[in-house]
């Protein structure tokens, strides 16, 4: 079997079924997710807070708790997980109650909050018609934007893992 890759620059090259699977062995990331043996204990938020153990079999609805980013190997993981989901709800809250929030719009300002690796900090992304991930909502400003930093710092590290 024939693979083709393509690339940026349009260019299209044919490899064989055999140096497909090397260059894939080589650049392919393994997956960082835990994912239980049949018979394996595993732990996953049932209610808020409230978290229970039970053996993975791999059926639909350990398959649909894996799917939801819902399986730890510890009750540890659980509760952090928690405060990670908890944290997610005050931003969002903070940010419409506040009136920072706004409805993505196509070529209107859109801001977002991002951390910048580099210098160690949150800052504020404009975008106008790039939509992302709606986890913390858009904000109205960069004015918005700054005071959400300034006022969730904590809760933005829980959320962005910094």
């Amino acid at each position: 079997m024939k693979h083709t890759i393509r690339f940026d620059n349009g260019e299209k090259i044919e490899i064989s079924d055999k140096s497909y699977k090397a260059l894939e062995k080589q650049f392919r990331k393994k997956s960082e997710r835990w994912v239980p043996k049949v018979g394996e204990k595993y732990w996953f938020l049932e209610e808020l807070s409230f978290a229970s153990a039970k053996k993975w079999v791999g059926n639909d609805i350990d398959l649909f708790c894996l799917g939801q980013g819902n399986v730890f190997k510890t009750e540890k993981e659980v509760y952090q997980h928690t405060k990670k989901l908890q944290a997610i709800s005050e931003v969002v809250n903070y940010c419409w109650d506040h009136w920072l929030a706004k409805e993505w719009v196509y070529g209107e300002e859109n801001y977002s909050v991002y951390f910048c690796e580099d210098i160690d900090k949150f800052d504020c992304n404009l975008t106008v018609e790039d939509k992302t991930s709606e986890t913390i909502p858009f904000l109205k400003s960069k004015e918005a934007c700054k005071q959400l930093i300034k006022e969730k710092e904590k809760e933005l590290k829980l959320i962005f893992n910094v």
